[in-house]
């Protein structure tokens, strides 16, 4: 049966609002590092001003990453540490990525 309200849905939700409630329940006022560049200085940046945007991830990353990479990429450039998983996700139906933390 057609529904428009869930057509509507589909069509429009955009995954930014679900990407908000990950990062105020999950995300603490501590540095954030990202391997996308459209995000370190758009929109991280405005949902979460209270933390440090790095806008690379190397070896010494600690905190939490948000990448494209998935956890076995991350695992390679990051050696030597724990990788949690937290969440995927994207904004806007654009930006798609994986949020970890790296200890």
């Amino acid at each position: 049966m057609f529904s428009y309200i869930e057509e509507y849905k589909k069509e429009y939700k955009t995954g930014t609002e679900e990407f908000k409630k990950v990062i105020a329940e999950e995300i603490k006022q501590e540095e954030v590092s990202t391997d996308v560049v459209a995000l370190s200085w758009t929109i991280l940046p405005y949902y979460l001003p209270n933390n440090v945007i790095i806008d690379e991830i190397n070896e010494t990353t600690r905190g939490y990453v948000i990448t494209e990479k998935r956890i076995e990429e991350l695992e390679n450039i990051i050696k030597n540490s724990q990788i949690e998983y937290i969440y995927t996700g994207n904004v806007d139906n654009v930006h798609y990525f994986n949020i970890y933390y790296v200890r």
